[in-house]
């Protein structure tokens, strides 16, 4: 972690002295920094310098997936949408955020958008499994994932190092390692992995238990069942209606025959 004292970066998290990040130094240049990725696409100019440090770790873990998919992927710099390394001297990021630390890249893969949604959701399902993507990107040092609707964000930060990352990342751990995992998607959540891009992948039961939250609340009132069910929001649900959820609904109007029928016989039991 040798750099040019006149580029030293300041951030709000002091880099720690014992970080295993090896950092390389990109620039606006075509300098190849990995097999498919040349500096400038590591690079904002948002820092306001003329270059800026960056963990050779995370971007090995993007090559890693421009490799696994044989896929062009575009890393969210400047010319993105500004996410990536902010200014490190400003005050504009999450004090806790590990693109402060240049160790960290969002990203989304260079397809059309039906397909990125797909590729995203395959990535993560094998995420929340912590299937053959994640331990390779965990091999690589990656510690910190998160899912969005339209990018991936992967940081290197070494946990133990960063008290500030330490106390948010201890729910989740692989081979009594922490880790942070987040999935920040919310559209994306509503689909499923659909064709070749979702084989052998077991999605999260995101649908069904949306299903079963609708049918157990229409079962206040019939009234309320019809106006829930009949909502453009329930139509997307019920297209995706399974046996469980059929069970549901033919219990519901099963008991409301029997309610029916119980109180018939009470009213002609009292009145006739």
């Amino acid at each position: 972690m040798n750099m040019p004292e006149t580029q030293i970066i300041k951030t709000h998290i002091p880099l720690h002295p014992s970080d295993p990040n090896d950092f390389i130094i990109v620039d606006n240049s075509s300098n190849r920094v990995a097999s498919n990725f040349i500096a400038k696409e590591f690079y904002n100019p948002k820092t306001g310098l003329a270059s800026h440090p960056i963990s050779q770790q995370a971007i090995n873990c993007v090559q890693f997936l421009r490799e696994y998919f044989n896929l062009p992927i575009l890393v969210n710099t400047d010319r993105i949408n500004g996410r990536t390394y902010r200014n490190y001297t400003a005050t504009n990021g999450a004090k806790t955020s590990a693109h402060m630390l240049a160790e960290a890249c969002d990203f989304n893969f260079d397809v059309p958008r039906e397909k990125q949604d797909e590729l995203i959701l395959l990535i993560r399902e094998d995420l929340l499994r912590q299937g053959i993507i994640f331990q390779q990107l965990f091999e690589l040092g990656c510690r910190g994932f998160g899912v969005y609707d339209t990018f991936i964000h992967l940081d290197t930060v070494p946990i133990p190092l960063y008290p500030a990352f330490a106390a948010k990342r201890k729910k989740h751990q692989y081979r009594g390692t922490f880790y942070g995992f987040w999935d920040n998607t919310k559209k994306l959540r509503l689909l499923e992995p659909s064709g070749d891009l979702a084989t052998n992948v077991t999605s999260e039961p995101t649908i069904i238990e949306t299903t079963t939250k609708e049918v157990k609340k229409a079962a206040g009132t019939a009234v309320g069942f019809i106006k829930d069910m009949t909502s453009p929001q329930a139509e997307d649900v019920l297209m995706d209606v399974d046996e469980v959820n059929l069970g549901y609904l033919v219990a519901f109007f099963v008991g409301c025959g029997l309610g029916v029928g119980v109180a018939w016989l009470l009213v002609k039991k009292v009145f006739y």
